[in-house]
């Protein structure tokens, strides 16, 4: 319960309306939002309010006082009585640092380890200023290369995040973001490319700019460094890494060597997700995990892991809708046609990406169902609405377009099939074997279907 009253009060802060606001903080009302009962009860709802404040200081105390941030945490320390004189209290934890940055610094490949290095060696600049200490030089520079360090595996990070996004949408921008790209890979810092961390930055970049080969040399040496180095990669860092793996896989499904590390890719987030406690998911992270798990026939995971997140998908729309999504995948692989119509057809996202997935599987839904009119006047929907869509990249678009005429050409196929079997759909064929689309597995066996005539199906 109070974590249902944490989570409603957090609705009422974002609520614009004053008025609203208050009116949404009446007791009676807020009691009846989180219990479900409309006989108020001041005794329950008074427990109620204690446990969330619990809550509350319990989070706040975790967030503030994590054991990751001790050495972030001696360092603000330090300065905090550096600045009011209180140098023999700064040299405990001088020493602590001290002691930290004496062992392996670079344990974790992570922007938070760089952030308390860099932290680290400031205080101990600044207490060896104070204090005539002879190593004030060396700390100082120590700091100089902390820093500078620490911009370059940012700027790369950024740089990472605007190619992939660029790959997504359209962009607003005068520069272009390949060009800005090409420029830091161009640049010469020797020290960046010397370290596993740096190496995986150009590796990634790399595998979305270079040419045809190189992307494919350059995704071995960015998934070489990503299996050798996993275990020391801070959990931001994998996160930004794996969908560089993923979306170039997904582009390469048609190669066995690629869809098998998808699936290996796959089989280590089932493993983590199983370990690790009930928590929060992004809804790219989990539509993907779903569609995979799907592709694997991994359904009871699958449906396991539904039901876990369902209140506990962040996107840009509710994470019931996420949820119902993913229920709908897994209806149709049930082949449970019109429970999948029912909930897509309460569905609407503001993102186009999930809009075209919802249209996709609306689109393969009526025509397992054989509803040709329908079906008819979806296609061409789909088909309007990409000559209109102006949010998506090129590519993204592309691949769309690609899905529309394998479906549109198959649906030819399946009127000829209903006299007699196919005996030739090696064109189409060959056309779903450069694995452009994660659905070339339904299409190859609708082929499959059709190939073997109207009696046996």
């Amino acid at each position: 319960m109070e974590i249902r009253l944490l989570q409603y009060l957090m609705h009422v802060i974002h609520c614009p309306n004053a008025e609203e606001q208050i009116r949404l903080l009446n007791r009676e009302r807020v009691y009846k939002e989180i219990t479900k009962n409309s006989t108020f009860n001041q005794a329950r709802f008074s427990r109620i309010q204690h446990a969330a404040l619990l809550q509350l200081r319990k989070f706040i105390h975790q967030r503030t006082l994590s054991a990751k941030d001790v050495e972030l945490d001696a360092a603000v320390l330090a300065e905090f009585f550096m600045e009011r004189g209180a140098f023999q209290i700064a040299q405990l934890y001088i020493a602590q640092l001290q002691r930290w940055l004496q062992r392996e610094r670079e344990e974790v490949y992570s922007h938070e380890n760089l952030q308390r290095q860099v932290a680290a060696w400031r205080a101990l600049s600044r207490f060896s200023l104070y204090t005539s200490d002879k190593n004030a030089a060396i700390f100082l520079h120590q700091a100089i290369t902390c820093v500078e360090r620490q911009y370059l595996f940012q700027k790369a990070d950024l740089l990472l995040s605007l190619l992939n996004l660029s790959y997504q949408r359209q962009m607003p921008l005068e520069e272009d973001p390949e060009a800005l790209c090409r420029a830091f890979l161009e640049s010469e810092n020797s020290f960046f490319l010397s370290t596993p961390l740096g190496q995986m930055y150009a590796a990634a970049l790399q595998t979305m700019l270079a040419s045809a080969a190189s992307q494919k040399q350059a995704f071995d040496t960015l998934t070489k460094l990503y299996e050798e180095h996993f275990t020391r990669l801070g959990k931001e860092e994998r996160e930004h890494f794996e969908p560089i793996i993923f979306n170039f896989c997904v582009r390469h499904f048609g190669e066995p060597k690629y869809r098998e590390y998808l699936l290996h890719l796959y089989q280590r987030q089932v493993d983590q997700l199983k370990n690790a406690r009930a928590g929060a998911i992004h809804a790219n992270k989990f539509i993907s995990l779903v569609r995979l798990g799907i592709y694997a026939k991994d359904i009871d995971f699958v449906q396991r892991l539904v039901e876990q997140c369902r209140q506990n998908i962040y996107g840009e729309e509710d994470s019931l809708s996420y949820y119902s999504l993913a229920k709908a995948h897994l209806y149709f692989e049930k082949r449970k046609y019109r429970e999948v119509l029912y909930l897509l057809q309460q569905l609407s996202f503001g993102e186009p990406e999930y809009q075209y997935l919802l249209r996709m599987l609306e689109l393969r839904t009526l025509y397992e169902m054989g509803e040709d009119r329908l079906f008819e006047g979806r296609l061409h929907a789909f088909r309007v609405a990409l000559t209109r869509e102006k949010d998506l990249s090129r590519d993204r678009k592309e691949a769309l377009k690609r899905f529309h005429q394998y479906l549109s050409a198959l649906w030819r196929y399946r009127d000829r099939a209903k006299i007699q079997p196919l005996r030739d759909t090696s064109r189409l064929r060959a056309r779903l074997q450069k694995g452009r689309i994660p659905e070339e597995a339904w299409f190859q066996e609708k082929l499959k279907e059709l190939e073997q005539g109207p009696k046996q199906r």
